[in-house]
């Protein structure tokens, strides 16, 4: 698979996330992951665990270094963990941890920006407000220009809430105050869980990532997006002479403990609602077609997550059905068979990349 083709896979989507480990390796699911959570990047092939085992794996932490240790599992045994919205609710306690980057750490969560001094496109106003950060997925660079739509309950099938623009090269370096280039401020909303959309234009492919923590005030997401050439020259190396269906929709889904880290062993599956059974694949040019990533690479051999990215991409997903993610995995060596962590129904997007997370975590802040 060449370099292009890898890129696309380990963000097929492009997760935490899209950040989903920049090569080599490709970093977290762009799920959002917290700086510590994410240390498994560049593992030597000597380390990577077994791919396709059966029974499946008890799940485990893999290291950089190949060290494996247990998953913490302690938001599935109390009331502390959230479970992500099985539909379209935003407000049923679901949550997940925000990507930060370094300098998000200085700026204290009651600290909101001054949404009056500079805030660019997309200013809030006079209310608290944070920071959205947008960078393409395959050069990591920030992009300009482009439209973001924000959907605070969580459902990105209606109207948006909010609609920022991402600030140009001329806007420079952002600070707390003062949106920089690929950023914008924008108003918080009420409820713990988000959306973003990327809306489909000349330049940009249309992304949709849901179940996002609504940051604090003063804090920064960090959102991602790919251009269509991107796009459209890296989807042909997974489906090779075919294209993507734009009738369907692709999607990525990730395994992770309650600590958001990464985890080998963990199994997804796409559910058609209708009769309770997987989704059928084949091998046709728009047949539904999935895998788990080896390392940084999709590989069909695969019935399992591995590390360092424990990541699962369906591309060709039927829109014309309702669809259920779910994530399932042996936690321990008591569990005699895998074990359902939880379940995600995924809205229907055509011809665009959707991420949605099927699991728990625990909220920010423990």
């Amino acid at each position: 698979m060449n370099r292009r083709t890898l890129v696309f896979a380990c963000g097929l989507v492009g997760s935490t996330g899209l950040i989903l480990n920049a090569l080599p390796g490709c970093n977290t699911i762009g799920d959002a992951a917290p700086p510590d959570a994410a240390p498994e990047v560049g593992l030597p092939d000597s380390a990577t665990l077994p791919c396709a085992t059966d029974p499946p794996p008890v799940m485990v932490l893999v290291d950089q270094n190949g060290q494996t240790s247990a998953p913490d599992w302690s938001c599935y045994d109390t009331d502390g963990g959230f479970l992500m919205p099985l539909d379209l609710d935003g407000g049923d306690g679901g949550d997940a941890v925000v990507d930060m980057d370094a300098s998000d750490a200085a700026i204290p969560p009651d600290a909101a920006p001054d949404a009056g001094m500079d805030a660019g496109t997309g200013d809030g106003g006079t209310g608290p407000t944070a920071k959205f950060a947008l960078t393409d997925f395959v050069s990591l660079a920030p992009v300009g220009n482009v439209t973001v739509q924000l959907f605070y309950d969580n459902d990105a099938t209606h109207n948006p809430d909010f609609t920022g623009m991402t600030a140009d090269m001329s806007a420079g370096n952002g600070t707390p105050t003062h949106a920089g280039f690929g950023e914008f401020f924008f108003p918080l909303g009420s409820t713990q869980t988000l959306a973003y959309r990327i809306p489909p234009s000349m330049l940009e492919k249309e992304l949709v990532w849901y179940d996002n923590r609504t940051p604090l005030a003063g804090q920064t997401y960090q959102g991602q997006s790919i251009t269509n050439t991107s796009y459209n020259l890296l989807i042909n190396g997974i489906l090779g002479t075919g294209s993507a269906d734009p009738n369907k929709m692709n999607v990525v889904v990730g395994v992770r403990d309650c600590n958001f880290k990464d985890v080998s062993g963990g199994i997804v599956q796409l559910i058609d609602d209708t009769t309770g059974m997987p989704l059928p694949t084949g091998n046709g040019p728009t047949d539904m077609r999935t895998s788990y990533f080896l390392g940084s690479v999709p590989d069909t051999r695969c019935t399992h997550t591995t590390a360092p990215n424990s990541l699962y991409s369906g591309l060709n997903v039927p829109t014309d059905r309702s669809v259920t993610a779910r994530a399932f995995g042996r936690k321990s060596a008591s569990d005699a068979a895998p074990v359902l962590l939880g379940e995600r129904k995924i809205p229907v997007h055509k011809n665009a990349i959707v991420i949605v997370r099927p699991y728990r975590i625990w909220p920010n802040g423990h």
